[in-house]
């Protein structure tokens, strides 16, 4: 059976929005495991470098261990700001992803609509 899914992105209109900054990323197989599947949406904020950078780095520090919880999705990102922080890149990025793995569902900064309505799943964070 194979695996279903889309994404599309489309350059915002004005001035400002002359590159798209908007990345993302859909894995289903994740280290040889069919049962694991990571999809990602990236929002670059000051050039792409960030989105490029956590679309093409995020995934990793989430599968590298077999126990999918909470904990490691927030490892994760606290990896990829770090590394990110490391390079000589300027920017920053807005994500939200989706780690499944035998039926478990971990996500951040997501909203599910069911029946019309938009439920939070996870608490809006700020920098300050």
């Amino acid at each position: 059976m194979g695996h279903g899914f889309a994404a599309y992105c489309r350059k915002g209109k004005g001035r400002r929005w002359v590159h798209m900054e908007d990345r993302h990323v859909a894995a289903v197989g994740l280290g040889g495991d069919p049962h694991m599947a990571f999809f990602g949406g990236f929002d670059g904020h000051g050039g792409k470098a960030a989105a490029e950078f956590a679309a093409k780095q995020q995934q990793t520090p989430m599968t590298t261990t077999k126990a999918i919880e909470e904990e490691a999705v927030r490892r994760a990102y606290l990896r990829t700001d770090a590394d990110f922080s490391s390079t000589s890149s300027v920017g920053g990025a807005c994500c939200i992803t989706a780690l499944l793995h035998e039926g478990r569902l971990v996500v951040s900064n997501a909203v599910l609509c069911r029946a019309g309505k938009a439920n939070q799943l996870t608490s809006d964070h700020r920098t300050s």
